[in-house]
């Protein structure tokens, strides 16, 4: 048997090198794993209120010591914002605890994170629905819909992952909120090699280019169009990310901004994966031209997912706060 740790481990180490790495020491980044999520969630604390703000962090340091939330906050004195960073580094946490033996390792829910809808290409090349398969009956869409309600209250909430705590119950928010906006964990297509869909992409190769599959592509598309600087902090890299998507991004309408039609989401993000994800051949890397459509592409998912999770937890953790 071979050794040589998988894409995903690789990723996954990269991105608890990024999480926890001292805000001087320079590391890998990735996207929705984790720079993408850490971006949606510094959009988000922008835009929430200082009482939503206030209940959050204190949620996340109630969380208990074996969850290893708690790790994620920075010492006193360390950053220039201690409750902002612990809010922005707390959305990467359902990916940390994927590494078996870590604290709050436990916790790890792997299905947690995608919404797949079934798809295929017609006879005339367009998008048509598998209506034979569907997702899993615990996904991203049903778990939002199930743990949002359960913010406000400070008593840990029996689930259908057992008893949670609000922190842990939070911090599953924060991240399934980001999930639910790249669009190849709303998608799964069915094709001829891959009958029983492609996982979102993990099972469309890129041949020996880094990363090696499409899924992983997208997860890094942040990292890819704007790379961190050498000896850049995570921080100021998340925030040099955030404040470019937002200046070229017109700000979603209220309306937009304040859904919580999680199943819409999830379709309106199978559309871009049907219209936008699947133009680069497979065994091939990517051309800059597909690099920066899907840069273009990912950006107004970023701001919308950030303004989205700000409205939900305005109204979760501090009703009447606006």
């Amino acid at each position: 048997m071979s050794t040589t740790p998988s894409a995903g481990a690789r990723r996954l180490a990269a991105a608890a090198a990024l999480v926890l790495a001292p805000a001087l020491t320079p590391a890998p980044a990735h996207a929705w794993d984790p720079t993408g999520h850490m971006v949606v969630a510094l959009i988000a604390w922008r835009h929430m209120s200082p009482a939503a703000r206030q209940a959050a962090v204190a949620a996340l340091r109630a969380a208990p010591a074996s969850t290893g939330i708690g790790a994620l906050r920075p010492a006193p004195g360390s950053v220039a914002n201690v409750d902002e960073t612990f809010f922005v580094k707390a959305a990467t946490w359902p990916d940390v605890i994927k590494t078996a033996g870590v604290p709050g390792s436990a916790l790890s829910r792997p299905g947690w994170h995608y919404t797949d809808l079934y798809w295929r290409l017609d006879a005339t090349q367009h998008p048509v629905p598998v209506t034979s398969m569907h997702p899993a009956s615990e996904n991203a869409a049903e778990r939002l819909g199930v743990l949002v309600p359960s913010l406000g209250t400070t008593a840990t909430v029996v689930s259908g992952a057992g008893a949670l705590p609000q922190g842990v119950r939070l911090a599953w928010v924060l991240h399934l909120v980001g999930d639910l906006h790249q669009p190849l964990h709303c998608s799964s297509r069915v094709t001829t090699a891959n009958p029983h869909g492609d996982v979102g992409g993990n099972q469309f190769p890129l041949g020996a280019s880094s990363p090696r599959d499409l899924h992983a592509y997208w997860d890094d598309v942040l990292d890819t169009a704007m790379p961190r600087g050498a000896h850049e902090p995570p921080m100021a890299y998340v925030a040099r990310i955030a404040d470019r998507l937002e200046h070229d991004v017109p700000a979603p309408s209220a309306t937009d901004a304040a859904s919580i039609a999680y199943a819409q989401w999830v379709q309106a993000g199978l559309a871009i994966a049907e219209r936008d994800v699947y133009g680069t051949p497979m065994n091939h890397a990517p051309s800059t031209a597909y690099r920066d459509h899907a840069f273009g592409v990912a950006k107004p998912a970023i701001v919308l997912a950030g303004r989205r999770l700000a409205a939900t937890l305005d109204r979760a953790l501090a009703p009447g706060s606006h």
